[in-house]
């Protein structure tokens, strides 16, 4: 059997304490091994009249009521707001902080808190789900008085076997029936809770077509200036060979006439491609823009 882990005992009612220090006998302790009852701290939750609270024996409850993010009077359900109906799962009220009782022994009561509680699963009709949790803004903004679910804990992660989607903008009107219109919200991945660096997301399609037709247009470039100095090396050889209007000074292959006016050409159409290049895969407006419209981070 592993070592058996210390119990805390700080916050615990000093009765409890007391009880625990003066037991002898390990087994009797409810040590909480193989999830055997152990004495820890619950809090006396603060229940409003409008709620149905199902409490565990180790800090752990389903809230079932109106929005109250916090205490009786914050949220939706705090201003007497109907529509607000609301499920909150917590594990670890307050957290750390967590008692039942002060230092003289009175029952001390306790409400939810988005900052200490130490996992929980909020589920409203009508909230004001940034401001609850202190998101940052982003692009997609801070929604009022909209429907909302926040998951806040030490570590989050999302698990699908067969794959995971997120997925917005999937209905024309919100949850109270109003119509939000049939423009596209973006994803905002935001780290560090800051969004002053928020960039669009690149998509790796876009960019992979967009870099491979800028190595064919690098590619013509190099064309053209390997005709130009070819042009340059057969002037230069017929002068060598005193192939020259003595009167004019020219050479009696007139590259002015033949050669760089065609060069002149190639390079007009070059510049052209890559200004198209340019709108294509550049410009927000572009086909192959190679950053997303939505989806940015930081």
């Amino acid at each position: 059997m592993p070592k058996k882990p210390r119990q805390r005992l700080d916050n615990l009612p000093e009765r409890t304490r007391e009880s625990l220090r003066t037991k002898t006998d390990p087994d009797a302790q409810n040590s909480g091994y193989y999830n055997d009852p152990m004495p820890e701290p619950v809090p006396v939750y603060n229940q409003s009249p409008s709620e149905q609270v199902y409490k565990g024996s180790n800090n752990s409850f389903i809230i079932m009521g109106r929005d109250r993010p916090r205490g009786a009077g914050s949220g939706y359900g705090g201003a007497g707001a109907s529509h607000s109906g609301c499920i909150d799962i917590v594990a670890g009220m307050t957290g750390i902080m967590c008692r039942s009782t002060d230092a003289n022994g009175e029952e001390v009561v306790t409400d939810k808190s988005p900052e200490l509680d130490a996992a929980r699963i909020y589920i409203s009709q009508q909230t004001d789900i940034d401001e609850n949790f202190h998101l940052a803004a982003g692009v997609v903004g801070n929604l009022k008085a909209r429907s909302g679910i926040a998951i806040k804990a030490d570590g989050v992660r999302i698990i699908g076997r067969e794959g995971i989607k997120l997925v917005t903008s999937s209905d024309n009107h919100d949850a109270a029936g109003l119509w939000i219109g049939d423009t596209t919200s973006g994803i905002d991945l935001i780290a560090g809770n800051d969004d002053s660096g928020l960039q669009p997301l690149v998509k790796g399609t876009s960019l992979r077509e967009g870099l491979l037709e800028l190595n064919d247009l690098i590619g013509e470039v190099t064309g053209i200036l390997t005709n130009l100095m070819i042009g340059l090396l057969t002037q230069k050889g017929v002068q060598s060979l005193g192939s020259i209007d003595p009167a004019t000074k020219a050479s009696s292959i007139p590259m002015a006439t033949f050669v760089l006016p065609n060069l002149i050409a190639q390079c007009q159409a070059h510049t052209f491609e890559l200004f198209k290049w340019n709108e294509n895969y550049l410009a927000p407006w572009g086909d192959g823009y190679i950053s997303s419209r939505y989806n940015h981070t930081n």
